[in-house]
């Protein structure tokens, strides 16, 4: 009896504990929450993109943010769409929405690039994700966790 149990440990370990293991995207995936809409300014659907966002509604999010773009175009407000459209599930749309961010000199480009590679985390492109990672300059914010899905994806 010990001897199994032991075993089921072993096993259990191995799987959860394993070094060799690739990085999930589910372990990556943690935004902060965007305030976009200062009280009484606030246009509507932005607002109510911001409150979907926040409550990690991103199907919700998405046509919120659409309407919004087509009258204000923010790259502050394209990097949460593109962050709304990668969690639902629209990878070529989230990666066209990056590419275009990254293109550019905003603050949002290294976000925009970590995005893209999440992206292709998400996809298990695990060789696209650390070549994306590697053009991550040392002074993004949350370089820390670049460097750290680097030493995972080797």
């Amino acid at each position: 009896m010990y001897l199994v149990a032991a075993s089921v440990v072993l096993l259990l370990g191995m799987f959860l504990f394993n070094p060799g293991s690739k990085p999930n995207f589910e372990d990556y995936n943690q935004y902060e929450n965007i305030y976009l809409t200062e009280k009484g300014t606030a246009i509507e659907n932005l607002k109510q993109a911001e409150t979907a966002f926040n409550a990690k509604k991103y199907k919700e999010a998405i046509p919120l943010f659409e309407a919004v773009l087509k009258e204000n175009q923010s790259v502050e407000i394209e990097y949460f769409y593109g962050i709304s459209l990668l969690e639902n599930g629209n990878i070529q749309q989230a990666e066209t929405v990056f590419d275009e961010i990254k293109s550019g000199n905003s603050i949002y480009k290294n976000k925009a690039i970590y995005a893209l590679a999440l992206a292709k985390l998400k996809q298990k492109k695990y060789t696209d994700c650390k070549a994306i990672l590697l053009t991550i300059s040392s002074d993004f914010e949350n370089y820390d966790k670049v460097q750290e899905l680097l030493e995972k994806l080797d």
